[in-house]
């Protein structure tokens, strides 16, 4: 799986439980206040959708230009894999903890639900 699929996986499951967490669990925020503007200008899906497509859009292009002069330097295919692997791997760590964590709100709140 190529690191960018694995940034766009890793991103849809935080931009789904974020959704889903947003509109249906009482008392959850976003905590990213630049989100947040972007939820409340746009609308709930269509900024969750469109804030998600620019960060994967804004971080693939910053780590192809990178790799692009980096491979112009250097002639090595080793290296720019391991820029891609290092930039990629790690945001699609951090999105798939969040959504994790996402995760857990929304399954503590239903469980909740489900006692009541």
């Amino acid at each position: 799986m190529s690191g960018l699929t694995l940034l766009v996986v890793s991103k849809i499951a935080d931009v789904v439980t974020t959704a889903v967490g947003l509109l249906y669990i009482p008392g959850i925020t976003e905590l990213n206040p630049i989100a947040e503007s972007v939820f409340q200008s746009m609308g709930l899906i269509v900024g969750v959708v469109v804030f998600g497509f620019s960060v994967v859009f804004c971080v693939a292009l910053a780590v192809e230009l990178c790799v692009c002069e980096l491979y112009r330097l250097t002639r090595s295919a080793g290296a720019s894999v391991c820029l891609r692997l290092g930039a990629y791997g790690t945001l699609s760590v951090v999105y798939f903890y969040a959504a994790y964590r996402n995760a857990i709100l929304i399954a503590d709140n239903v469980s909740i639900w489900l006692l009541l």
